[in-house]
Order: C-alpha cells, then structure tokens, then sequence
C-alpha cells in the first residue's frame, strides 16, 4: 500500500479534475483605435450640431462599416426611420 493512498483516495486521479486556466490559441487583439479620420468626423459632427450616437461595427458577409454612427438630429431637426 502506497503511502499517498489516503490521498488518492481523497482525490482521485482524474484528467479531467485538473484545475487549470483554459489556454487560448490565439492571444485577444489589443483593443482598436478609432483612426484619426474617425475622430476628426466626429468633431466636425460635433460642431454642425448633429446628434449622434456610435454604433457597434457592422459586419454582412465581405462588407462591413468599421466605424458606424447613427444620426438622430442635425440642429433642431429631429430624424426617425422611414
């Protein structure tokens, strides 16, 4: 009798028990920058009036907008869908 087979008996020896981080193949891509382009837009929306909020990227198949932005207002002039 071994003497760990108190322990054993405890924990069994099990691969699947194994406490461990899960691994990740690929490491998570430093969050993007919004390009200076991008900012410049927003600034100049800023300045026009436009009431507008950024939207989650939108992506359909090989197109997509990076940086999308939905427009509510440009001055006094409110927007619905039509």
């Amino acid at each position: 009798v071994s003497t760990y087979s108190g322990m054993q008996t405890l924990v069994p020896s099990n691969p699947y028990m194994t406490a461990a981080y899960p691994r990740m193949d690929e490491p998570m891509a430093p969050a993007e920058q919004m390009p200076a382009s991008e900012v410049d837009c927003r600034k100049e929306l800023k300045r026009l009036g436009v009431v507008y909020t950024d939207l989650a990227p939108i992506r359909e198949g090989q197109c997509g907008i990076d940086y999308p932005v939905k427009v509510s207002a440009i001055g006094n002039i409110g927007m619905k869908p039509a």
